[in-house]
């Protein structure tokens, strides 16, 4: 198994994307249910560049049902994330979103937080999901 190097800058943007008008708001998901950004982690993993936007979410520990998670994690990566990865030092070729019960540090084990990633790659700014 072959270790590869993280480079990770973290960069916190303020939200305004699926529409939140602060830093810290909550931001509506097509569902009706709302998401915090946590973080956002720019790293480069060899020659891959990825973007990691990092959302709390306490609804998702009430176990929704998961199309529905799914639907929200797409919209936050094509109507959130896409619009923001000019910003980033990278250019990211993939994006994972990620909702979380409750603020986690980025990298530890937490099991008892129920958390949901998915990772997408970018195609003319199109998210297309990519099974883990």
């Amino acid at each position: 198994m072959r270790k590869l190097a993280c480079i990770c800058s973290v960069f916190v943007f303020s939200v305004s994307g699926l529409r939140a008008a602060t830093e810290g708001d909550a931001i509506r998901l097509p569902s009706g249910e709302t998401a915090q950004l946590q973080e956002v982690i720019d790293e480069t993993s060899g020659d891959v560049a990825v973007a990691r936007f990092r959302f709390v979410a306490p609804w998702v520990a009430s176990h929704p049902d998961y199309p529905q998670v799914a639907s929200d994690m797409e919209a936050l990566c094509q109507d959130f994330a896409v619009p923001r990865i000019a910003d980033l030092d990278s250019q990211p070729s993939r994006i994972v979103i990620s909702l979380a019960q409750e603020e986690t540090e980025f990298g530890v084990a937490s099991p008892e937080i129920t958390q949901f990633f998915e990772s997408y790659s970018l195609s003319d700014d199109l998210c297309i999901w990519e099974p883990f």
